[in-house]
């Protein structure tokens, strides 16, 4: 093969780009931002073939060679309008890169529902001490033992898998092709469950009532596309036990939000930690914002440690030019019509 010229968007640190650079001599990355879409629309590149960035852009009239699209989210939402499969280009997503993140964020509301971690907080507010039975209602559930529920067994759901299994819960999952238990993509070393052996039963869509009516937690973790909007409905919404939270860390659509305000409101679940809604910023006057049920954090579950997360796309990326110029299986090939 000979000279790959590259163009990143993606603000690595300079050991990276200087990692990124080492990968092969024949790589000509070309270093730049800002990461924004009106940025990427802009660049003028007639040789560009692989583009390390956030967002495509919208036709090949800058970028006429442009054949590979190397992104670090994980859902897709964001590019459908732009459409780069469209244009013939190969999108591949950051699917492994928030997993750890996310599965942790995950472990913090599933120990903050169980631990009653609001009563808590409001009783310390109060500069109460309750003693003798009046504890009680401040004492918590522990997690060994119970079910989750994991909706969307990809990387997210499978490192989520992997930490409520080290406290003990029982793993209940859904993919879309359960067949197929190995998981392809990128990870962490020793992150994940890439054999899938975790679950005790991993089940394909038509099984979602079941999991959800012996879950503990029910955890969402799948994308968003035009099967997966509003899976969580009043009908699921109803099948949950009256005690148990929902976790959502996918995408606000997976979830009919009107529903589960009524939900909430009715006291019928336990509550419900949110890190994503149906619209972003969530609006003041939304009555998710009052109920007393709902845990509301504004979409950061993927977002700590932000110089890790870098590093670790910039050791994706490395591995993913390798196996370009090896003429190597790419990983974490997208398909728009799947949706990831």
């Amino acid at each position: 093969m000979e000279r790959l010229r590259v163009r990143c968007t993606i603000p690595f640190a300079a050991d990276d780009r200087a990692m990124l650079a080492a990968v092969d001599p024949r790589l000509a990355i070309v270093f730049g931002g800002p990461d924004t879409a009106d940025a990427v629309a802009a660049i003028e590149d007639a040789e560009a073939e692989v583009l390390l960035s956030s967002w495509s852009p919208p036709d090949r009239a800058g970028m006429p060679r442009l054949r590979l699209l190397m992104t670090t989210n994980a859902g897709l939402d964001s590019l459908y309008a732009l459409d780069p499969w469209s244009l013939g280009i190969v999108v591949t997503n950051g699917s492994g890169l928030h997993a750890v993140h996310i599965g942790e964020y995950v472990l913090w509301a599933t120990l903050s529902a169980f631990g009653r971690t609001r009563a808590r907080l409001a009783e310390q507010s109060a500069h109460r001490w309750p003693m003798g039975d009046a504890r009680f209602p401040f004492a918590g559930r522990r997690l060994r033992g119970r079910t989750a529920a994991i909706v969307g067994y990809g990387s997210i759901g499978r490192e989520c898998a992997r930490l409520l299994d080290a406290f003990g819960m029982r793993v209940l999952a859904l993919k879309a092709d359960p067949a197929s238990r190995v998981d392809h993509g990128w990870r962490e070393p020793g992150t994940g469950d890439p054999e899938g052996r975790i679950p005790e039963r991993l089940v394909g869509p038509d099984g979602l009532a079941d999991i959800v009516a012996a879950a503990d937690v029910v955890v969402l973790t799948a994308p968003l596309t035009p099967r997966t909007r509003h899976l969580v409905d009043a009908r699921v919404l109803g099948l949950m036990r009256p005690d148990a939270w929902l976790v959502n860390v996918g995408r606000g659509g997976l979830v009919d939000e009107a529903a589960l305000i009524d939900a909430l409101a009715d006291e019928r679940i336990g509550g419900a930690v949110l890190d994503v809604a149906s619209e972003e910023p969530l609006p003041a006057a939304s009555p998710l914002w009052s109920q007393p049920g709902a845990v509301l954090t504004p979409h950061v579950s993927a977002i700590g440690d932000f110089d890790m997360l870098l590093h670790q796309a910039a050791l994706l990326f490395a591995e993913q030019l390798r196996r370009q110029l090896a003429g190597e299986p790419l990983l974490n090939v997208t398909s728009r019509a799947a949706g990831y």
